[in-house]
């Protein structure tokens, strides 16, 4: 999380909860959160550029009213070629359930 960042602390609540909901599941795979600047940490400055992006692209389709929504057509001449994932909450909880279920069972093997 970036350093002085004035919603940190509630990002940092948001976290420990994550993090004490996964224990629930005897996962640890959520570690830890770091304060970091941006000039000095390559993955806020990276997720900053995808947010920043992300708000250009759906600003630019408000205005222009043409949908962003992927198809398989040339991207419109001044739009960048930037992927962005979109998912869904359902998509999400897929993932996350997943992943849950690949940490236990790499955890059974090794125990």
């Amino acid at each position: 999380m970036e350093a002085g960042h004035p919603n940190f602390g509630d990002a940092e609540r948001i976290f420990l909860e994550v993090k004490k909901e996964f224990e629930g599941f005897d996962c640890d795979m959520v570690q830890t959160l770091s304060k970091a600047d941006k000039d000095t940490c390559g993955q806020l400055m990276m997720a900053d550029f995808v947010a920043h992006s992300t708000y250009m692209l759906e600003n630019q389709s408000r205005l222009t009213g043409i949908d962003r929504t992927p198809r398989n057509e040339s991207i419109p001449k001044g739009w960048t070629g930037i992927t962005h994932l979109q998912s869904t909450p359902q998509g999400l909880a897929n993932i996350q359930n997943f992943v849950i279920a690949k940490a236990k069972s790499e955890r059974r093997k090794a125990a």
